[in-house]
């Protein structure tokens, strides 16, 4: 269940993502709200709020994988290689499906789709790759580390990619410390191993991580509402609501973590969520496809705008973000019944052809001297 919440939560924060940006695809931009500035209106300022539900959802999915991740001493490459053919096969289909339907887009875009996990078209779905392959990895460091070697390593990485990053002057242009999503959820990773191994009675504490989830929720919204009045009173910040919108924020990882414990002790039990749950990342590709959201998602809003106005945007955004998941979930559902039947022996059979040839080259290789 609660990485379905996590996947909605995205598609939340796409959906605001499409009415709240400038499109330059887009012939027009009246209907697009800037939650950058500094508002005296309260929907703008809650949909700032919201458009931090992009970073909660990825959090909680690197939080949940984290913990089942752990401990595991080899990656499931098949896997790996399922999930690039899946994302490769759903972006041709999409290229073909928007050339027919005579939907102009560029030479180099129309590449990008043949190549969707190099140029990281999904940013999620290629650090997600990264991150699958290299856990075995962590997970033999975190083995040969003491405790107070682990607590040392989670209490610099927090410092540095946490703390610093999330609280860095404004003045700052860039990120601090080489930080990337594929780091912090490294960081992620080390703290979420750290408490199943040695905070059990903490993680298990019904109390504390209710108090923990309020106090993660209450944080980050109230970040943003101090960065909003602060831009009200002084026109250099101005323009940064969206400062604290971060996926390493100590707030969003508090509340990923809380929400994983008080998740493990529910003895909610249902064949449908575990089915929905297994589409996840299948949800995920279709409905963020970059041809999607960069052609067609925008009209969603330019109709709304146009048509009934923005009098009940908030309501509109939720109608909009749930009627995109349900319709992002039934093709997922389609796709794995039919063409994902064929995809994954295809990718399989690609896998094993490739292992053999890297058994060769690694031969070859091993004999240098």
């Amino acid at each position: 269940l609660l990485k379905i919440i996590a996947i909605f939560l995205i598609v939340l924060n796409h959906t605001i993502q499409s009415l709240c940006e400038v499109n330059p695809y887009i012939p027009v931009s009246d209907y697009v709200i800037d939650i950058n500035l500094s508002t005296t209106n309260i929907v703008n300022l809650l949909l700032a709020i919201l458009r931090s539900s992009g970073c909660v959802g990825n959090d909680i999915f690197v939080v949940c994988s984290s913990w089942f991740l752990i401990g595991r001493e080899k990656s499931d490459k098949k896997k790996v290689a399922f999930l690039v053919a899946d994302i490769w096969v759903v972006s041709v289909i999409m290229l073909i499906v928007t050339r027919l339907l005579g939907t102009g887009i560029g030479r180099e875009a129309s590449l990008k789709q043949f190549f969707p996990t190099a140029n990281a078209n999904n940013w999620f779905l290629t650090c997600y790759i990264l991150f699958f392959l290299i856990h075995p990895l962590l997970n033999k460091l975190i083995d040969m580390m003491e405790q107070k070697a682990h607590l040392a390593v989670c209490a610099v990485m927090f410092f540095l990619y946490s703390i610093c990053q999330y609280f860095r002057p404004w003045f700052f242009e860039g990120n601090l410390f080489y930080m990337t999503d594929l780091v912090v959820w490294i960081m992620i990773y080390f703290i979420v191993a750290y408490m199943k191994k040695y905070l059990k009675d903490c993680s298990e504490n019904t109390r504390g991580n209710v108090i923990a989830l309020l106090i993660g929720i209450a944080g980050q919204a109230l970040m943003i509402c101090l960065m909003n009045l602060a831009g009200l009173r002084f026109f250099t910040l101005n323009g940064k609501l969206q400062y604290f919108n971060y996926g390493g924020s100590p707030f969003i990882i508090l509340l990923a973590i809380a929400a994983l414990n008080l998740a493990r002790k529910s003895e909610l039990k249902s064949r449908f969520i575990n089915y929905v749950s297994g589409l996840s990342l299948l949800i995920y590709i279709l409905h963020e496809n970059i041809i999607l959201r960069t052609y067609y998602r925008p009209w969603i809003f330019i109709y709304i705008h146009e048509h009934f106005g923005y009098g009940h945007i908030l309501l509109w955004v939720f109608a909009v973000a749930l009627a995109i998941f349900i319709a992002a979930a039934l093709t997922a559902c389609v796709y794995s019944q039919t063409v994902e039947r064929l995809v994954k022996p295809v990718s399989y059979k690609i896998y094993e052809w490739l292992e053999k040839l890297w058994k060769k080259i690694e031969i070859r290789l091993l004999r240098l001297h």
